[in-house]
C-alpha cells in the first residue's frame, strides 16, 4: 500500500495549485520532519502517528475484518459512529470519512447500505449480494450476480442495466410476471406464446403488438380477448385497487374493488363491493367480502343494542346472509 501520505503527491499537489516555489519548499521541509518524527506501521504500512499524535487508530474489536489501522481519527469517535451503525445502518449515508469496517457494519446489518458506499470492494459486495439479492441494483452487475439474482427473483429484471435474451427467460421462467420488465428487443414470438399461455395479463406487457399476438390470445383466453376488444368505455365512477381487480368490467358503475383479483370476473354489473372477492359474472348490487376464510371476528356487534324490531341473521352454505329461508 505505500504511506499514507505520498511526497510526490503532497508536494505536486501544493506546487501546481500555489505555483510558489516557496510553498514547495517548506512543504518539503514540513513533510522530510513528519517523517523523521512519525511512526509507519510494519503491517498495513500507514503513517500512523506524528510526534506521538495518532493518525490512524486500531479497534481490538475489528481484528476479524481488518488486521489494523481501519480508521483515521479519534477512536472514541469511531467507537460511538460504529454503535450507531450496528443500531441505525441507514447513517452510514451521513458518515463523511467512511472506511471498511464502517462500511461492513452497516451493509451487515442491511445489505441494501452498500448504496452508501462510496467506494465498495469487490469482497463487500459480494458480501451484500450474497445476503440479499435485491442488491444487485447496486454492485457491479457481473453475468454470475445477474443470473443467480433471476433465478431467485425474477422481478429483479427491472433493475438490470445490460439485459441478454439468456437472462429475460431466466427471469420470466422463475416469475411470468417478469415479462413486464424484458426490453422489446427481447420479446421474442416464443417468449410471448410462453407468457401468454401462463399469464393473460401479461399481454398489455407486449411493447411491440403484431397480428399474430392478438391471434394467439383469441386462441388461448378468447374471453379476455372480447373483453381486450370491447374495452370498457361504457363504465362510470368505478374504484379498482388491486392487481388485476376489475379487470373484465366491460360496463358499470359505482362499484368499489379492493384487493389482489378483486371483482375479476365482473363484466357489466353495478353498485357492489367486492373486498379480497374476485365475484361472479353477474354480480349486481353484491357485497362479498373474503373467499377461503374459515373465521369471521366483526367489532362493534356482541354487545351492542338493537332496536326491539330486530330479528335474527341467517347464513347459508354459500356464506349469503339474510333474515329469512326457504327460497
Amino acid at each position: 500500500m505505500g504511506l499514507l501520505l505520498s511526497v510526490p503527491d503532497v508536494l505536486g499537489v501544493i506546487y501546481h495549485h500555489s505555483q510558489n516555489p516557496a510553498a514547495f519548499m517548506a512543504s518539503n521541509v514540513i513533510w522530510t520532519t513528519a517523517c523523521c518524527h512519525g511512526t509507519v506501521c510494519q503491517t498495513c504500512h500507514k503513517l500512523v502517528s506524528v510526534f506521538q499524535h495518532p493518525l490512524w487508530i486500531t479497534d481490538p474489536d475489528d481484528h476479524a475484518i481488518i488486521s489494523c489501522h481501519g480508521y483515521y481519527g479519534d477512536l472514541d469517535y469511531y467507537k460511538q459512529k460504529k454503535e450507531i451503525l450496528i443500531k441505525y445502518p441507514a447513517f452510514l449515508k451521513y458518515i463523511q470519512r467512511q472506511c471498511k469496517t464502517l462500511n461492513y457494519y452497516a451493509v451487515k446489518q442491511n445489505s441494501m447500505m452498500i448504496q452508501y458506499v462510496r467506494h465498495p470492494t469487490e469482497l463487500l459486495a459480494d458480501f451484500a449480494f450474497l445476503k440479499n439479492e435485491d442488491a444487485i441494483q447496486f454492485v457491479k452487475q457481473t453475468p454470475e450476480r445477474c443470473d443467480h439474482a433471476l433465478r431467485q427473483n425474477g422481478l429483479l429484471l427491472k433493475y438490470i442495466k445490460q439485459q441478454t435474451l439468456n437472462l429475460c427467460w431466466t427471469a420470466v421462467c422463475q416469475t411470468v410476471t417478469a415479462f413486464q420488465y424484458v426490453d422489446a428487443c427481447y420479446q421474442t414470438d416464443d417468449m410471448i406464446a410462453y407468457v401468454i399461455q401462463r399469464n393473460v395479463t401479461m399481454f398489455r406487457s407486449i411493447k411491440q403488438l403484431k397480428e399474430q399476438h392478438y391471434i394467439l390470445l383469441y386462441q388461448h383466453h378468447p374471453h379476455y380477448f372480447t373483453v381486450l376488444m370491447n374495452d370498457n368505455h361504457n363504465g362510470s365512477s368505478n374504484t379498482c385497487f388491486g392487481y388485476q381487480s376489475g379487470e373484465s368490467l366491460t360496463d358499470g358503475h359505482h362499484n368499489t374493488f379492493i384487493g389482489h383479483q378483486s371483482g375479476q370476473m365482473l363484466t357489466t354489473g353495478s353498485n357492489s363491493v367486492m373486498i379480497g372477492n374476485s365475484g361472479l359474472s353477474t354480480d349486481t348490487d353484491v357485497i362479498r367480502i373474503g373467499s377461503q376464510q374459515r373465521q369471521n371476528y366483526q367489532a362493534g356487534i356482541f354487545g351492542a343494542c338493537v332496536k326491539s324490531n330486530a330479528v335474527a341473521v341467517l347464513v347459508d352454505s354459500s356464506g349469503q346472509l339474510g333474515t329469512c329461508s326457504g327460497f
